[in-house]
């Protein structure tokens, strides 16, 4: 098995940078090898930003209600389970709010062979419009883990708990003008929703990529959208004569051939038996 661990092309705009996850250890994924109990959960709690400048206003994480298999589209409740916004633009901080007092997680719902699309929107707002002619808008993420844990020389052995999230999920990433976002707003079963058109395998960007049934690729950084290279991701309206980016909205989900490559490593050992904790290993930086 092959393995890269950085790629030294990505580019990271650090004058804008702001680090949304920094602290967000507390979001883990709870794994019973193909059973039901695969979740990942989220605790309530502060979130601290280390540089809260520039671009951010907020991240907003929304659950599916649409079928994921039968239905055209993915459809996002427009209430959202939690928030992240900076509450504090001298002190440099950011906190995380449920929706709901009495719920205090963040979850992907169940994962099994059967049910295995569990989408989640991660909606990032933007302070205004940006227009992409004069400023070049990016999303990188940054993790401080070394290695995949399915790759049993990786030095990241897979335990009970602390497993790095960022070997276990995948993200289709997009950005819309204000006007072209309010055409995915819609109504599914009198829920109002965001509506997407169900990505392609190929749109889906992530920490660990498969360029066949046997290899991977980890990347320490890696980047979820750029608006210069990015072009059949950034979406106006037919009638916008610029394209003045304020939503980022990312779509994510389990990867299945992760899971499928760390379960074949682990075949037949105990630790499959247990339920499995993974943390959110991993910085966002706009």
């Amino acid at each position: 098995m092959k393995a890269r661990k950085d790629n030294k092309n990505l580019k990271i705009i650090c004058a804008t940078s702001i680090s949304i996850f920094s602290l967000l250890a507390v979001f883990m994924g709870t794994i019973a090898w193909f059973g039901a109990n695969r979740l990942v959960k989220g605790d309530n709690g502060d979130i601290s930003v280390t540089s809260p400048s520039g671009m951010f206003k907020q991240l907003t994480f929304h659950r599916l209600v649409s079928n994921p298999y039968d239905d055209a589209k993915y459809s996002f409740n427009q209430t959202p389970i939690g928030t992240i916004t900076v509450i504090d633009w001298n002190n440099k901080t950011a906190k995380y709010t449920p929706q709901d007092d009495g719920v205090k997680t963040v979850d992907m719902d169940k994962y099994s062979i059967l049910e295995h699309r569990h989408p989640m929107l991660l909606l990032i707002e933007l302070d205004k419009a940006y227009d992409i002619s004069e400023v070049n808008i990016v999303v990188d993420g940054i993790t401080s883990t070394t290695g995949f844990v399915g790759d049993r020389n990786s030095g990241i052995q897979l335990a009970k708990t602390g497993n790095p999230l960022s070997s276990i999920v995948h993200f289709a990433t997009y950005a819309y003008t204000s006007v072209a976002f309010n055409g995915v707003k819609a109504t599914y079963s009198s829920t109002n929703v965001y509506q997407f058109d169900k990505p392609a395998e190929t749109e889906f960007k992530a920490f660990t990529n498969f360029p066949s049934d046997e290899n991977y690729e980890f990347l320490k950084n890696f980047n979820f959208y750029s608006s210069s290279t990015d072009t059949d991701r950034t979406i106006k309206g037919s009638n916008e004569t610029k394209t003045e980016i304020k939503y980022l909205p990312i779509i994510m989900d389990y990867s299945d051939r992760a899971l499928e490559y760390i379960y074949s490593s682990y075949l037949g050992e105990s630790i499959l038996k247990e339920n499995l904790s993974y943390s959110w290993d991993w910085e966002m930086q706009i």
